[in-house]
């Protein structure tokens, strides 16, 4: 995606996938070049311990396990070749172990009691040995640090991931319910209007339903182009067949409106954005691939909207 892109021209290397797009900043008002200036001001750059830790935390635990195994076996290599230097290497019993093939399983051993912070102090490290044992203790805990930012992280992201799908469940049963009330209000609508007498205040009734109905169209717009969840196939055609039944009632509705009431410009427009939001939904406009049954619905629910068009520049 261009914004993704633009990020991380800036430097931005932590980003996920931004499912709203360039065209996104678009619809908001916000020119592309904005999001480069406006980005460029409050970027600060991660440097130091807390890029490292990043840097860590972004690995799998395998990778960190990996990285903690090659550490040890290196250090244990170096930890045995200093045996080699007399008075750089490892003392035992206040004796240096020798350079040779049981002195690397010590320089093993030590190298391991090393990156665990246990240090029992039976094998301990001289000359250019210690400076060896001092780097991997650095290195070792700065691994640590990662391997606990990873538990951190990972209970972050599975809490996220928790209250996302209960708040998308939540919406999904906000979209369904005020579905069925708009749907009752238009058909109530229809029955009031198709008598072509006028009402009193009937016209105010009629722009907040198409406003409440504009809304709802917008929340299963995004549900079926930028949502992070899928829900069951029965929840999407449910929905879909209840958003055709609200277009073709707001075509009855328009059908009978020049002996009830008159179209407010803010009537219009909303019902001008439902047809263009309907043009969105078809088969071949819908990012996921849904089951036959479901984008033969969306199809129906784009030619609702093609109706409601014809009703709309009806003279």
């Amino acid at each position: 995606m261009q914004a993704v892109r633009l990020l991380t021209d800036l430097g931005y290397t932590n980003l996920r996938h931004y499912t709203g797009g360039i065209a996104d900043w678009v619809d908001h008002n916000l020119p592309v070049e904005g999001i480069r200036r406006v980005q460029a001001i409050s970027f600060t750059p991660r440097t130091g311990l807390t890029a490292a830790l990043e840097a860590l935390g972004s690995r799998s635990f395998s990778q960190l396990a990996t990285m903690w195994s090659v550490i040890v076996i290196v250090s244990a290599a170096l930890f045995w070749l200093a045996c080699a230097l007399p008075g750089h290497g490892l003392v035992q019993g206040g004796q240096p172990l020798p350079f040779d093939g049981r002195t690397l399983l010590d320089a093993l051993y030590f190298s391991a009691v090393t990156a665990t912070s246990v240090g029992y102090g039976d094998v301990t490290p001289v000359g250019a040995a210690r400076i060896i044992s001092l780097l991997e203790a650095v290195f070792e805990l700065l691994l640590f640090g990662g391997v606990v930012s990873k538990f951190v992280s990972s209970r972050h992201d599975r809490l996220i991931e928790e209250v996302s799908e209960s708040t998308f469940e939540n919406e999904l049963g906000r979209i369904r319910t005020n579905l069925h009330l708009v749907l009752m209000e238009l058909h109530a609508l229809g029955d009031v209007v198709s008598t072509n007498v006028p009402h009193p205040r009937l016209g105010d009734r009629v722009e907040s339903g198409a406003v409440v109905f504009l809304g709802e169209m917008r929340a299963i717009h995004a549900l079926l182009f930028r949502s992070r969840h899928e829900p069951e196939e029965l929840v999407i055609e449910t929905i879909l067949a209840s958003l055709e039944s609200g277009l073709r009632a707001w075509s009855d509705v328009l059908a009978a409106s020049p002996g009830a009431f008159t179209l407010s410009p803010l009537m219009r427009q909303s019902i001008e954005k439902m047809i263009g939001l309907s043009a969105d939904i078809c088969s071949d406009c819908v990012p996921r691939r849904y089951a036959t049954v479901l984008t033969a619905q969306m199809d129906r629910v784009q030619s609702a909207g093609q109706a409601l068009r014809g009703h709309l520049l009806a003279p």
